[in-house]
């Protein structure tokens, strides 16, 4: 049986691990303004601005937004191919994409594993998955509400969401 003290410890671990995410989802936010920046520029250098103009803020405005646009149909077009078949990705991959994308998430993927993806050890998952360590790699499920009153629509209440996530990491799990 699990002690207190031991899921105490692997509370203060999985919450190490979750600050350490935090810190990188704040760098990657901070670098994709920066390649929006970077966007703008090369847009206005390849609109025949010299180097010695500065874009304007429309130009810079334009440019992340075209980015940004290359970005989601990029992730439509990953998100709508199975990655096993290289067919159609299945109907219900296809509906939660859109609806990703309509969401403005531009950053995802989907990844269809063999059938014994279960069966065979961590390095292996974590190499169908591209994980940069076995202990990136964790267990979700999503859960649709289909008993939410028809007003709900996503997730912006997080009391009363249609959608819900539960994420668990599967080193710790296993530990």
């Amino acid at each position: 049986m699990t002690s207190i003290r031991e899921l105490q410890q692997r509370f203060s671990a999985i919450d190490a691990r979750l600050q350490a995410v935090e810190a990188a989802a704040a760098i990657y936010c901070r670098y994709r303004a920066i390649f929006g920046r970077i966007a703008a520029v090369e847009q206005a250098i390849s609109e025949g601005q010299t180097t010695d103009e500065h874009p304007t803020a429309d130009a810079a405005s334009a440019a992340t937004e075209a980015a940004a646009a290359a970005s989601r149909q990029a992730a439509y077009d990953t998100a709508m191919t199975d990655n096993i078949t290289g067919g159609a990705a299945s109907p219900i991959q296809q509906r939660l994409a859109q609806e990703l994308l309509d969401k403005g998430f531009s950053d995802f993927r989907f990844v269809r594993v063999p059938p014994e993806y279960y069966d065979c050890p961590l390095p292996f998952r974590q190499q169908c998955l591209q994980a940069a360590s076995v202990d990136h790699l964790c267990k979700s499920i999503i859960m649709e509400n289909t008993k939410a009153h028809p007003s709900v629509k996503g997730w912006e209440d997080h009391n009363n969401s249609r959608y819900y996530v539960v994420i668990v990491q599967v080193s710790v799990a296993q530990g």
